[in-house]
């Protein structure tokens, strides 16, 4: 898993540079990541989506106050396994390439 963690910021330097990570646990790929900005982003997220909700014509509960915004999870999971070498010439692809068929 190291080098999947020295790999992650790179892949993904937005996420690293706009968002609080926080490595969870010693030996996996767990992460706690949290955007700063939604400690202050509830009302005018808030009032951009009822703004949304009026433009495609439905209802708005509430009107008028400030309804909490719920928090979002996003999850994601990646598996690594063994390929012997013996058969690294039958595969279209390198193994660990990262490549996407289709």
């Amino acid at each position: 898993f190291r080098a999947l963690q020295r790999w992650a910021p790179g892949a993904f330097p937005e996420v690293w540079r706009e968002l609080e990570v926080e490595r969870v646990g010693a030996g996996g790929l767990s992460y706690l990541i949290r955007w700063p900005a939604s400690d202050n982003a509830t009302r005018t997220t808030t009032t951009t989506h009822r703004q949304q909700q009026q433009r495609q014509g439905q209802q708005q509960q509430g009107q008028g106050q400030e309804q909490p915004l719920l928090p979002v999870l996003f999850i994601s999971h990646l598996d690594v396994v063994p390929v012997a070498e013996e058969t690294a010439e039958q595969w279209e692809q390198p193994p660990f390439s990262g490549a996407v068929a289709g």
